[in-house]
């Protein structure tokens, strides 16, 4: 059974797109990962998404110190 086609979105905040490609992002030690936390802070950025999954699992223990 094959699901009908969708309709057009009304904008193109409808249409699925790739954000950030996993491709090639490598990994970051923790001293990196707070350089690059001390940039983001910086610019009055305010917003974290992490994942136990994220840089081996240890995003969330480099946040939580």
């Amino acid at each position: 059974m094959a699901f009908p086609t969708p309709p057009e979105p009304e904008t193109e905040l409808g249409r699925y797109r790739i954000l950030a490609s996993t491709a090639g992002m490598g990994t970051m030690d923790e001293e990196q990962s707070f350089k690059l936390l001390d940039v983001y802070v910086n610019t009055g950025s305010n917003f974290i998404d992490t994942a136990n999954n994220y840089q081996d699992e240890d995003s969330e223990l480099y946040l939580g110190r």
